[in-house]
This record gives C-alpha cells, structure tokens and sequence, in this order.
C-alpha cells in the first residue's frame, strides 16, 4: 500500500531511506528532486565525516617533531566547526557549478514580475507563482516549467513548452496566459495558436479562445481581451468555481477563509481589483450574496 506523506516529513524520510527515488518523484517536481539529490549527496559526505577516526589528526601531531609539539591540539569542538564550514563552502561551490544552468523565478503575495527569457520572449508572473527553466539546450527547445499563473509573449523560432503538473502548452510564438494549480489547468490563448494537451484536453485554440479543465470537466469559453485582466490590477472570472476565486484572493491580499459554511463551488462570473481589500470582497461575496465577517485573521464566510 502507497503511503502518504505530509511535504514536511517526506525529504527526511527519504534522507532515511523510508521513501524510495521513484516515491519521491511523485511527490515534488522534477527540479526540486534534481535540488534533493544535490542535498542527499552532502548528506553522504557528512555522513563520512562522522565514520572518519577523529583520532588521526591527534596520530598525525604525535609524529611530528618535538619542536612542533608546541602547538595546542585541535580540540574536537574546533574540528567539528572546521568541518561544517568547510562542508558549507564545499556545497555552495558545488551547488554554483552544478545548477548555473537553471533558471528559477518567483512571486509573493500580491506580487507580479516581468522577466526576459534567453531568446526575448517575455513572461509576466502573477502573485504566489513559479517559474524554471534550464539554460541547457535553449536553443533546440525552449521550455520552461509553471506553478502558478503566468502571462507568456513568445518570439518566434523553435518550439516553445510550458510544462506544469497538469498539461502542457506548446507554441511557436504567439501571446497565452496559463494557470497551473493542484487542481486547475487553465489556458487562454490572445494572439497565433497554441496547443494544450492534458488528461481530458487535446485542443487548439486560437485567438479569444480559451479552455479550463477543474473538477475533471472541461470547460471552453471565448474572450474579447487583448491581454488577461490580472496585468491591469484586476482578476475576471467565467462562470468560475468560487474556490479559486477565495485562493487568488489569498494570493493577492495575504488573508484566509474559512468556507466552511457556504458551497465553494458556486459559479462566480465577475471581477475584483487588486489594491482595495474591501472593494474585493464586496465584489464578490456581495454578487453571490455570501456573508463575511473578519475573525482572528480569518474572513468566514457563511449564507
């Protein structure tokens, strides 16, 4: 029987040996297991530190001459203290030399970032969003990995791949926003074509067109917007489940809900800006008729 670990348990136990390689790769991203390897080997190398006889460097004093034996011996705090220094500056280097092919960018809470790729495309990050990708083989085929909601404004040449735990969207230049959550794939495409292929989609979409897979339906809707609102301060929503309208709320103002009292997949069709609080939640819970009320940081909502 597979068994379920909670993400601030699962790197120890594999450090352990209790989670296999192919466990963990179910479990986090392909980066972050290439980031976990890189730290398991540190691990292997203190771990040879600590078999190493502690006594050598005594053994090495007493063969010196006795005008050497002057010297004070190191004691095993201060050997202990060089070790670990050493270790950090072993992995450090190690970690530069190995990773200065990837590419890692995110957002916090309320933040957006435009960011130039190696062949001038151009993406914009929305808030509590990430994006990697490797230097390596750009050339041959760019592509980057999403967690999040990014805007993409692609240069033409080889194809271009966004990957998330969801789908993928493959193009050769066009403009497209993605949204990648646990349980949302998302794709609207405003200029050239793109392709979006996931679990339940295979579709082409081309201007004004976009698609949503959540809840294992699909979903396809048209669109007269140039760019996606988010860029202008301001989150729209089609006929949307309110679940993901409460998270891009928490991702925008750095507050929580407590939903536990209303449906939170009632259908949400408007809009909220992004720098007034109150005008946000009036926009929404005041549309669907939902209560709130703040509460020990949280806002409950209720019918």
């Amino acid at each position: 029987m597979t068994q379920k670990y909670h993400n601030t348990y699962y790197l120890a136990d594999w450090l352990a040996g209790k989670i296999s390689d192919d466990a963990l790769k179910k479990l986090v991203s392909e980066t972050d297991f290439q980031e976990y390897m890189k730290i398991r080997e540190a691990s292997d190398l203190m771990r040879y530190f600590e078999k190493t006889d502690l006594s050598i460097p005594e053994n090495i004093r007493q063969t010196y001459p006795k005008k050497q034996t002057t010297k004070r011996p190191i004691s095993r705090q201060r050997l202990w203290v060089g070790i670990a220094a050493s270790l950090l500056l072993l992995f450090g280097l190690y970690r530069a030399l190995t990773f200065n092919t990837d590419v890692l960018i995110k957002t916090g809470v309320g933040e957006t970032k435009q960011v130039a790729l190696l062949d001038g495309s151009e993406v914009i990050l929305n808030a509590n969003s990430v994006l990697s990708y490797s230097k390596t083989g750009w050339d041959d085929l760019r592509e980057v990995h999403l967690k999040g909601e990014a805007f993409f404004k692609v240069k033409k040449g080889s194809d271009f791949v966004v990957k998330t735990d969801q789908g993928q969207v493959k193009v050769l230049g066009t403009q497209f926003d993605v949204k990648a959550l646990s349980d949302l794939f998302q794709v609207v495409c405003f200029t050239g074509k793109v392709w979006v292929k996931s679990n339940k989609i295979d579709a082409v979409l081309t201007p004004g067109k976009a698609v949503r897979q959540s809840d294992g339906l699909v979903q396809h809707w048209e669109l007269r917007d140039s760019q996606p609102d988010w860029l202008s301060v301001e989150s729209s929503y089609q006929e949307t489940a309110l679940k993901y309208v409460l998270r891009d709320l928490e991702n925008q103002y750095n507050i929580h809900f407590d939903a536990t009292g209303i449906d939170e997949n009632v259908k949400f069709t408007g809009s909220f800006p992004h720098h007034n609080l109150q005008k946000a939640l009036a926009a929404v819970f005041k549309t669907l008729g939902i209560k709130y009320r703040v509460k020990n940081h949280q806002i409950i909502l209720s019918k």
